[in-house]
């Protein structure tokens, strides 16, 4: 064989070769490429989890008695989509090392998707609660002991909720690479601990307030009996209005202790009306039974404590 057919020979042979082995020996991984676009769902992780921060800080701002919390988790999908986006494409090229680093991020995405749905959840139930008290404020205690039920059953879903966000945050990987370092999961730690220490407050707080609610409905039926001279109708729905005041009593009294600052002072003047309300409430009870009874000296002493009892807290 001459040189030339050698050559061509062996160039044929290299060539095929190369085509059966070399291009796929590393099975299409092309770690630059897949860093790329990793780097880039870095960016968009980031960027989800400041906006996911700032959606989770508007509870530790807002007013129980204002007007609800406003969350708009909508900011945070659209960079969760990019960054899932950017992670499918990377996974085509990906090696062992960059995938173990792209699950960690995805299981980071799943974990961002559950708190947004915490959040919204979360958001239905404040403003039910700050709904309720527009109600209570406006004398309309039978639609404020509804909107509380209602607030109840979303405040649970709310807690149901964030059960699934401490799973998939305690499954988290913590040293899966650059990717995951994006974003700040010490913060996101204790976003959560936070939401979850306002949650349970406000669960309490929906609890004792539907009770409060509820002994108002008694307590004006109770007066209204009064009006009518129905003081042995009177009596008994004082004193169920004086076993709903002490149950809200003791929720808010315990909820003291360990309301955060954002309900806090609410949980204070309600502690005192409901404890008003409960005195007050035993005392127009006995005023009823003496009514009943024809013993108006009785009566006026009891009304009169009745009416001391109220005031010590301002409430007309």
């Amino acid at each position: 064989m001459d040189r030339r057919q050698y050559l061509t020979a062996t160039s044929g042979a290299i060539t095929t070769f190369c085509l059966a082995g070399c291009s796929s020996s590393d099975d299409g991984v092309d770690e630059d490429k897949a860093a790329q676009h990793m780097q880039t769902a870095g960016e968009e992780l980031k960027q989800a989890n400041t906006a996911l921060s700032q959606e989770g800080d508007k509870f530790q701002k807002a007013d129980i008695e204002g007007t609800g919390v406003d969350v708009q988790t909508t900011t945070v999908v659209p960079h969760l989509d990019a960054a899932e986006e950017e992670l499918d494409t990377a996974e085509t090229t990906a090696s062992e090392a960059q995938q173990t680093e792209i699950d960690a991020a995805k299981d980071w995405i799943s974990l961002a998707r559950s708190m947004i749905e915490f959040l919204n959840i979360f958001a239905e139930g404040y403003t039910e609660v700050t709904t309720s008290y527009t109600y209570f404020e406006s004398e309309r205690y039978e639609k404020a002991a509804e909107t509380l039920k209602k607030a109840g059953n979303s405040l649970e879903s709310a807690d149901e909720s964030l059960t699934v966000v401490r799973e998939r945050n305690s499954r988290l990987s913590t040293t899966a690479g650059d990717v995951i370092d994006q974003v700040n999961l010490t913060t996101l730690e204790a976003d959560i601990d936070t939401l979850a220490e306002q949650l349970d407050a406000l669960i309490e707080l929906a609890d004792g307030y539907r009770k409060m609610s509820l002994g108002m409905v008694d307590y004006e039926a109770a007066s209204a009996a009064i009006d009518n001279e129905q003081y042995t109708k009177a009596e008994s729905d004082f004193q169920k209005a004086q076993e709903h005041f002490t149950t809200s009593e003791s929720v808010f009294t315990n909820l003291e202790g360990s309301a955060p600052n954002t309900v806090k002072s609410s949980v204070i003047e309600l502690t005192c009306y409901a404890g008003a309300l409960k005195e007050a409430s035993a005392h127009f009870a006995t005023a009823a039974e003496a009514l009943a009874d024809g013993d108006r000296e009785t009566a006026n002493e009891e009304a009169e404590m009745g009416q001391n009892a109220l005031d010590q807290c301002d409430f007309n």
